[in-house]
C-alpha cells in the first residue's frame, strides 16, 4: 500500500488507493507501519483502518459502531511492551487501545 519512491527532488512516500466492503476512499492524516509490516491509517470520519498488503483487513470502531473519534484521527503511537496504540483525535481525546485484540479482530459477514 506505501512504499517509498525517487523523484526529482527527493524521496516521497507513493500510496495506493484501497477499499474494503463498505469503506469508502477518503483523506488520511495519518498513518502508523506496525511492526508486522500492517499499517493502522485514521479515516475522515474518526475510524481506524488496518491495511494488510495494500488492502484494508478490517475498520475498527467502539461499540455499537461508534466511530472511535469524533473527528479524524492525527497522530499514532505504538508501545510495543504492552501491545497499547494510542490515537490522538482532531476532536481532542486521546485513547488507548490493545493491538493484540484489533489484530485477532474479524470484520462482519455482512462486510467480507
Amino acid at each position: 500500500m506505501w512504499k517509498m519512491v525517487n523523484t526529482f527532488t527527493s524521496l516521497k512516500l507513493l500510496g495506493v488507493i484501497g477499499r474494503f466492503g463498505k469503506t469508502t476512499t477518503c483523506d488520511i492524516l495519518a498513518i502508523y507501519p506496525m511492526p508486522d509490516e500492517k499499517v493502522l491509517s485514521g479515516c475522515e470520519w474518526g475510524n481506524i483502518l488496518v491495511w494488510d498488503d495494500g488492502m484494508i483487513k478490517i475498520e475498527v470502531s467502539r461499540k455499537n459502531r461508534r466511530p472511535c473519534h469524533a473527528d479524524q484521527i492525527v497522530q499514532f503511537l505504538y508501545d510495543p511492551q504492552t501491545l497499547q496504540i494510542t490515537t490522538v483525535g482532531a476532536d481532542g481525546f486521546i485513547r488507548m487501545w490493545n493491538y493484540q485484540t484489533i489484530d485477532l479482530a474479524n470484520p462482519p459477514e455482512e462486510e467480507k
